[in-house]
């Protein structure tokens, strides 16, 4: 694998200078430049969001809540350490993303890595999806019954880009009805920043009809909104922002074929199923339909 070293003299220079242990993810930075994805966020819950389209529609805004970054660059630019490298070769090597190469349009130097508009995907297994609701929705779906043939879950991913060899793009202007266009998703899709490196490609259907294979290395390929930092390390003069959990990373949206019978608030939970520890993955919501 190809490999960009970039030794941080500077900081060794001061660190060595305070007598302190240098952490490794402070010493060096290595830049894989074999594998299109750059960071992974493994989710450890959902927060979701009510929102409405232009339209005035009800939708539900799905966010991974405290995820863990793999591969994570801090503000400096350094990895954390060996063993995370290694979680990061794994998950790529999963999904094939390990012949990509640096090209001239994705790098004008190494320290741009952290602006990668596409950096962020989400590494949980998941294998299934279900939206259920505390209330009546219908006459075919009772309170406490599970909506997901009538909810329908909008996120992208990098997986086709992938698999055709780094060829394959999609033009997100072309994509979607009024409701659609007017989501938060679709509106981060088509952000003149992004539509440059446009190789995601939407994963759009009924919650029910959701595999395995279209949950990999899916979200909305952009940086959380929020970082919350480890504590820094004692002594060192150097900051750790962007080295600890993510919060507020959007991985989709959620629409409803059909609306509930009656008006009024339902309270939905939004699970992810996944192999692995916790097995369940939840949020919840409240939406006002009127």
């Amino acid at each position: 694998m190809k490999k960009i070293m970039i030794v941080a003299l500077a900081t060794l220079f001061f660190l060595a200078g305070c007598g302190t242990k240098t952490p490794p993810f402070w010493r060096y930075e290595t830049v894989s430049l074999d594998s299109r994805i750059m960071v992974y966020v493994k989710a450890h819950g959902l927060y979701c969001v009510a929102e409405e389209t232009d339209g005035g529609i009800p939708y539900v805004q799905v966010f991974a809540d405290r995820g863990t970054p793999v591969n994570f660059f801090s503000v400096n630019h350094y990895l954390q350490d060996d063993r995370q490298q290694a979680e990061f070769d794994v998950l790529a090597a999963s999904i094939g993303d390990n012949s990509y190469g640096m090209k001239a349009e994705d790098f004008n130097y190494a320290s741009n890595i952290i602006y990668y508009p596409y950096s962020y995907w989400l590494a949980n297994d998941i294998y299934s999806m279900e939206v259920v609701t505390k209330q009546a929705w219908d006459g075919n779906h009772p309170a406490g019954s599970d909506i997901a043939d009538i909810a329908k879950f909008l996120t992208a991913s990098q997986k086709t880009y992938i698999e055709s060899g780094y060829e394959e793009r999609f033009d997100w202007n072309g994509f979607g009805n009024e409701a659609e266009k007017s989501t938060y998703f679709y509106r981060i899709m088509t952000e003149p920043e992004y539509e440059k490196y446009q190789t995601s490609h939407p994963v759009y259907k009924a919650v029910s009809e959701y595999g395995r294979e279209d949950f990999k290395v899916i979200g909305s390929g952009g940086k959380p909104d929020v970082y919350v930092p480890l504590p820094t390390y004692e002594g060192s003069g150097v900051s750790s922002n962007y080295s600890g959990y993510v919060e507020n990373y959007l991985i989709g949206d959620i629409l409803f074929d059909s609306l509930p019978d009656e008006p009024g608030t339902y309270e939905l939970s939004v699970t992810f199923r996944q192999d692995g520890s916790p097995a369940l993955i939840t949020g919840t919501v409240e939406v006002v339909f009127e």
